[in-house]
């Protein structure tokens, strides 16, 4: 008794055109996936007119001329928005630091910070050791 009720089913050829009907719906699929587009917040743009001055120094004879020479040019800059959230926290943070009892401390300690470097003493080296090193590079680098 053959219980086999769809004979069809099992035909390789069958069995092929299934296999190619499950992978192009598969391709469709992911192609449709990919082609989904999401919107994404761009900055806006602002066109600026920007001018470029040079001064040019020239000499004829025994006068000296200044000759200023100016171009335009457009440039596009960003409008960029205050962030609400970002504000509040940074009028916070300025209102603790200047708050603070240790403020007046440090930022006289900081502004009365010699800013001259310290000298450092190094080991004086012999000039025999000096040369020495220099003929070991020079015999190391191709320009002779």
């Amino acid at each position: 008794m053959d219980y086999n009720f769809f004979p069809k089913l099992n035909h390789p050829k069958f069995m092929m055109e299934m296999k190619r009907i499950v992978a192009i719906l598969l391709l469709g699929s992911t192609l449709s996936i990919a082609q989904q587009t999401t919107e994404i917040d761009s900055l806006q743009l602002q066109t600026v007119q920007v001018t470029d001055t040079l001064l040019i120094n020239t000499t004829e004879g025994d006068i000296p001329t200044t000759t200023a020479v100016a171009q335009v040019r457009d440039t596009l800059m960003y409008q960029l928005a205050d962030d609400p959230f970002a504000s509040k926290v940074d009028s916070l943070w300025l209102n603790d630091l200047y708050s603070n009892e240790l403020f007046e401390e440090m930022y006289g300690t900081i502004t009365e910070m010699p800013l001259e470097p310290e000298e450092v003493e190094y080991e004086e080296l012999p000039t025999e050791v000096l040369k020495q090193r220099l003929q070991e590079l020079n015999a190391r680098t191709p320009f002779n």
